[in-house]
């Protein structure tokens, strides 16, 4: 978490200055809390990910999800915190629109 939240000012502080050079490639509009707690939403919903992919391997009973990807957990294992912080990130795009 203390990780995604440093990245998120690392990026928003070099946002800001490239913006002050009239550079706007890497811009991020709107306030700073607003992006961090995107930034501790989606870490919460990528490891609620990871953990409720871990259980459904454990209720069937195997380690990895395929055989794609040996000795990786699998196919499953590379995408798990995508399932869950994906659609976090789409309805909270929604919300914020409607603001």
């Amino acid at each position: 978490m203390v990780g995604s939240v440093l990245i998120t000012l690392l990026l928003l502080w070099i946002a800001q200055l490239l913006t002050t050079r009239n550079l706007v490639t890497l811009s991020y509009p709107g306030s700073i809390f607003r992006w961090v707690g995107l930034t501790v939403l989606l870490n919460i919903a990528a490891q609620i990910g990871d953990l409720i992919e871990s259980a459904i391997k454990r209720g069937a009973g195997v380690k990895d999800s395929g055989t794609l990807l040996p000795g990786h957990g699998g196919v499953l294992d590379r995408i798990d915190a995508l399932l869950l912080a994906a659609p976090v990130l789409w309805y909270a795009q929604l919300v914020q629109q409607a603001f």
